[in-house]
């Protein structure tokens, strides 16, 4: 974990403060290696070793609780998903915020555990950590110069990148004179491997009360597939 901690073991801090720094680390680098690791674990567990120590390159080491250090690496490497939800936007004069607020409440209202994250005051690596764990993922975004708001382009590339398994997706946004961002993040989630369960779904202008009504039911749809998805 990147956490330099006063002392120097896993008894002397913290543990669910320990146990949210792994899962970070392990969201924001191991993912793309999640089969190696649990190759590695089935090997080690087989070996019959003892293990009364793990003493990483950084971070704190583990003298008490290392079988729920290394159980937790194997739940994270599974990734299997909660019904769980996690909204990431950026909006310019709020009409993608109010899609978003009634996309979460609708998601709520049917019971999904939902994390909510606009991209411009939130740390990137925070995301990551909470979408591991979760099993939609979705984005929106006003259009600006017919291409997707620059602050989402740096998750778009994570999510790519770090290949994450069993996710499904969504997205929304508004626009003004023409659009155009929901059609890319839509390209750029399907090249994650992140399967759309949704049209996207735009607005133009500040939406109405009709069109934030249609928000509320996207996010119920959404909810329902999440829990479909993990039957």
């Amino acid at each position: 974990m990147h956490l330099a901690a006063a002392k120097l073991f896993d008894d002397e801090n913290d543990e669910a403060v320990l146990m949210q720094e792994a899962k970070k680390y392990f969201a924001n680098i191991l993912t793309p290696f999640s089969g190696l690791i649990l190759n590695k674990l089935k090997e080690v567990t087989e070996m019959g070793l003892e293990i009364d120590m793990i003493a990483p390159s950084h971070g704190i080491i583990w003298r008490k609780n290392v079988a729920g250090i290394i159980g937790k690496y194997a739940e994270w490497a599974e990734m299997k998903p909660l019904d769980k939800a996690v909204i990431v936007y950026d909006t310019m004069w709020d009409s993608t915020e109010l899609l978003a607020d009634q996309i979460a409440d609708g998601l709520i209202d049917e019971g999904i555990d939902v994390k909510f994250f606009k991209q411009s005051i939130s740390d990137r690596n925070d995301i990551i950590t909470e979408i591991l764990d979760t099993k939609a993922i979705i984005i929106g975004s006003p259009t600006i110069n017919n291409v997707i708001l620059p602050e989402l382009v740096p998750l778009l590339e994570d999510l790519e990148g770090l290949r994450f398994k069993n996710k499904i997706g969504a997205v929304f946004g508004s626009h003004g004179w023409a659009g155009g961002a929901t059609k890319r993040i839509a390209e750029r989630m399907k090249a994650a491997r992140i399967d759309l369960v949704e049209e996207p779904f735009v607005t133009k202008y500040v939406p109405e009360k009709e069109v934030l009504a249609g928000a509320y039911e996207f996010g119920r749809r959404i909810a329902r597939a999440i829990k479909e998805a993990n039957q």
